[in-house]
């Protein structure tokens, strides 16, 4: 196939959807990818800010609970919080209601988080009440990533403190010989 036939063959996201399930609107096909988009962004999002480590605990749990409304259904009636150990950081329209989507993470024994998503207000039923197969699959990624980025950093910090006890020790070892 010459490559202006293989570009020809290229169909738009949305038409090579419909193109595979033709009984679907186009309609529901875009509402879809719409979806599919806002949750890899979320994701990307999440990981580029996990990936600084210049910010502090407090300031991941605040820019992360931040991209919890815009990567769900309905992000104008989306509220959510972020829980790790006792920092805790929510939304500014946040409260809590019978619409909740949750994902429980530990840390080590002693340190445990939750994400919190709720919804404001009564919508449609879905996968999980008014929530989609997909938003809990997001949720479980979210706070998949949250457990290991702050594992990393607890082991990073322990690291760090037994390279300074070894330190220490070496000197304090040196001293003793050298008398």
């Amino acid at each position: 196939m010459s490559n202006s036939r293989r570009r020809q063959a290229i169909l738009p996201p949305e038409q090579a959807i419909h193109a595979l399930h033709p009984q679907v609107p186009k309609n529901e096909v875009i509402h879809a990818l719409r979806e599919r988009v806002k949750e890899l962004t979320a994701l990307h999002s999440t990981v580029c800010i996990l990936q600084d480590d210049a910010l502090s605990t407090r300031e991941i749990l605040d820019r992360v609970v931040k991209l919890l409304p815009p990567a769900w259904q309905y992000p104008g009636i989306t509220a959510g919080r972020v829980l790790v150990g006792a920092a805790e950081s929510r939304t500014p329209n946040f409260r809590r209601t019978r619409w909740l989507q949750a994902c429980d993470f530990r840390v080590t024994p002693e340190i445990s988080g939750r994400i919190e998503v709720y919804y404001l207000r009564k919508m449609p039923a879905e996968a999980e009440g008014p929530f989609l197969a997909e938003e809990r699959n997001l949720i479980n990624s979210l706070a998949d990533m949250m457990r290991v980025y702050l594992e990393r950093k607890l082991a990073s910090r322990a690291l760090l403190d037994a390279h300074k006890d070894l330190e220490r020790r070496v000197k304090e070892r040196t001293a003793e010989l050298e008398k």
